[in-house]
């Protein structure tokens, strides 16, 4: 009976010991919950405890800090294959009535130029302010790129209200 329940326990432990599957839940999709940073680039970003959408933090853009964290990859570390397309999401929580100049940026550069951008105007999406929403787009795109063209994604406010993001998501479509 002991070893019975020794197997179990055992068992039960392993599946908690399954990785950190909230940051890469397969190859072509990456999550920051603001607690792990792995393609990530924190760059001090402000970080908070007192209201997150999971996890333990959650990211504040206001005047002093107008990005978020930001997904930096190179398209050849992401996939060999042509990708059709890219969906883009986050969780926002506005603490004022203006939901204006709030948007999710994904940029692509290559050889120091840009070649590709797209903006999410996060105000088409939130109906009130002081409650998660979910902000989401999938983004199609109709041409390759080289393997050194970099991905960025980041959420970017340029108003002074202060707002808060958490559970940044890249999801790449390959053809």
């Amino acid at each position: 009976m002991r070893n019975i329940f020794f197997f179990i326990a055992a068992f039960i432990f392993l599946l908690g010991c399954g990785g950190d599957n909230k940051q890469k839940l397969n190859k072509l999709t990456y999550i920051n919950d603001c607690e792990s940073l792995d393609g990530w680039d924190n760059n001090n970003r402000l970080l908070s405890t007192e209201n997150f959408h999971s996890g333990r933090y959650s990211n504040i853009l206001n005047t002093n800090n107008n990005y978020s964290i930001t997904f930096s990859k190179k398209y050849g570390d992401i996939s060999k294959k042509k990708l059709k397309g890219v969906k883009v999401s986050c969780w926002a929580y506005f603490l004022t009535n203006n939901f204006k100049g709030k948007v999710l940026v994904l940029n692509l550069d290559s050889a120091e130029k840009k070649v590709f951008y797209n903006q999410t105007f996060m105000d088409k999406f939130v109906k009130s302010p002081r409650t998660w929403t979910k902000i989401e787009e999938e983004i199609p795109l109709s041409r390759k790129f080289g393997p050194n063209t970099i991905f960025g994604f980041y959420a970017w406010s340029t108003s002074d209200d202060t707002i808060l993001v958490d559970d940044l998501c890249i999801e790449f479509i390959e053809d």
